[in-house]
């Protein structure tokens, strides 16, 4: 399912930890450490505007690659990228809804935990053959196209 190779993917796995997962979170865990307390609520807030922002990006830069590619199935993957946005949209609709239960407080945390997992996974499916990330490719474009390649 998550493919991860040591020696290709250590600079994507550092990049993630750091800029996604610390840097990114910044708004899950910042408010609640400068006000000394974490309401259910906000929290599933915070943890939903966190997710909706990666989704968001992580199925752009899907459709963009999918437009640069010189794919056959073009149509099918942009399909499949707008029915992902659309269907983000639905599921943060619905912890919208559910935020507004009383009775249902968990419901919209376990919710946005779920669309967090997701879209951590979408970005690091995007980012596989990144080559800002994978050396192997980085060192394959330096030996075809020179030492200034990046």
């Amino acid at each position: 399912m998550i493919r991860y190779n040591k020696e290709e993917n250590l600079n994507q796995l550092i990049y993630f930890i750091i800029a996604i997962l610390v840097v990114g979170s910044i708004g899950i865990w910042l408010p609640p450490f400068l006000e000394g307390k974490m309401e259910l609520k906000s929290f599933s807030i915070n943890l939903t505007t966190f997710f909706t922002t990666i989704v968001v990006a992580g199925s752009m830069d899907f459709i963009l690659k999918s437009i640069d590619s010189e794919s056959q199935n073009l149509k099918l993957q942009f399909l499949k990228s707008i029915a992902g946005l659309i269907a983000s949209i639905g599921w943060i609709v619905l912890i919208l809804v559910f935020l507004t239960l009383k009775e249902w407080e968990i419901v919209p945390l376990i919710m946005a935990i779920i669309g967090s997992i997701a879209s951590l996974l979408l970005w690091w499916h995007n980012n596989l053959d990144n080559p800002i990330f994978n050396d192997k490719i980085r060192s394959e474009g330096n030996e075809i196209h020179g030492k200034k390649w990046k």
